[in-house]
């Protein structure tokens, strides 16, 4: 961290899939930062181009992309991706839903 830049941001790939990562694998914080480390399966799952050694991030930002994304939310994606049908309660209707592309 420098203190003319600040703390260096991480996609949202990152933290939703160490989230993941985390979750479909029961680990603890500290354990998903040395698999993620370790595996060049799950740096290519988090969008990496090429494999590193080098650990991603400390394991004190699972904190930080927990409250990005809530293990709720992360169960209901998890829904949708094995299911392919969106929740009824969350899913964001589309405000031209119903209106013909001829009247737009």
């Amino acid at each position: 961290m420098s203190v003319e830049t600040g703390r260096r941001a991480y996609s949202s790939r990152i933290a939703f899939g160490s989230i993941y990562i985390k979750e479909a694998e029961k680990l603890t914080d500290e354990s998903c930062v040395t698999a993620i480390q370790e595996n060049p399966y799950m740096q290519y799952f988090l969008g990496l181009h090429e494999f590193t050694q080098e650990p991603l991030f400390d394991a004190s930002m699972m904190v930080h992309f927990r409250k990005r994304f809530p293990v709720e939310d992360v169960a209901r994606i998890n829904e949708y991706v094995c299911t392919g049908k969106w929740p009824e309660g969350g899913r964001n209707v589309d405000r031209n839903d119903g209106v013909s592309p001829h009247h737009v």
